[in-house]
């Protein structure tokens, strides 16, 4: 019989301040999870005070401190207060043992720390585990990770539908007043020139016809030219594109065909409400 173990020797510690936890955290991911060495360094390099943050949960035993799990969370966009959690994983030896319990509850403390007052996760299989910990289904919600930062609060507010500032609603108009004007000036400039330049070239025809110069050299340019034109264009309009080859058949994913411990797009699948099962827990 498998002894069940409470928190009072376990604790999770975010990585950034404690990186020499960093290789045995890397492992734990991509022994259920793999990905190559780097992408798996940076994403954990990326764990900060705010957001996003790994933790490790950590066993103490004496003087022998192991990394026994891993849980991460994100900032969630249009929802105040609200994370994301993720890549939640206990070691699979002390797997059974009411580790996932005292995870998620470390966890959860952690986010309460912070000032969350609601926890977001998505599942592929595992809704009743969660539901005995408080957690129900509910919509999906929008999670940047660790490119929240990169994008314009203005362009954010309007992927999520939320109603732009008035600051930068003028600034949005102002921008494009600024271009609509300097469109105008540039088509007005243009007109100017033009009419100069057709008024230059009809002095200059005048010119010409009154000292009795021969036109029909020019006419007989005037019209090879519009020829070669002519003859270009029956050409490009006669081509026939190559037939571009067929696309390859898309891969298709069913809840039933992905395992836990399978290689996939997180990332992807999230987005697919029909794949995975998104649940909230208040704190």
């Amino acid at each position: 019989m498998c002894t069940l173990l409470t928190d009072d020797n376990m604790e999770v510690l975010p990585l950034h301040k404690h990186t020499h936890f960093t290789d045995a955290c890397a492992e734990l991911l991509n022994s259920h999870w793999p990905i190559s060495k780097t992408a798996r360094y940076h994403s954990l390099s990326k764990s900060c005070d705010g957001m996003p943050v790994c933790l490790a949960l950590v066993k103490q035993d004496g003087s022998k401190v192991e990394v026994i799990g891993f849980s991460k969370m994100s900032a969630v966009q249009g929802v105040q207060n609200a994370c994301l959690l993720e890549s939640v994983i206990v070691k699979e030896m002390d797997r059974g043992k009411g580790l996932g319990r005292v995870l998620m509850k470390l966890t959860e403390d952690y986010a309460q720390k912070l000032g969350f007052k609601t926890v977001y996760l998505f599942t592929l299989n595992k809704e009743g585990f969660y539901g005995r910990l408080g957690y129900t289904k509910c919509n999906p919600v929008t999670s940047l990770g660790d490119n929240a930062q990169k994008v314009p609060e203005a362009m954010l507010k309007n992927l999520l539908g939320i109603p732009v500032s008035t600051k930068h609603s003028k600034q949005i108009n102002n921008t494009s007043t600024t271009v609509s004007q300097s469109v105008d000036n540039g088509l007005e400039t243009l007109r100017h020139t033009h009419d100069d330049d057709e008024t230059s070239q009809l002095a200059s025809n005048s010119n010409e016809m009154n000292n009795n110069h021969p036109v029909s050299t020019t006419t007989t340019s005037v019209s090879t030219s519009a020829t070669s034109v002519s003859t270009a264009a029956t050409s490009i309009s006669t081509s026939t594109p190559p037939i571009p080859p067929p696309l390859p058949p898309c891969k298709q994913y069913s809840a039933l065909s992905l395992s836990d411990n399978s290689i996939y797009d997180r990332t992807l699948i999230r987005m697919n409400p029909h794949l995975v099962t998104w649940m909230k827990k208040d704190l």
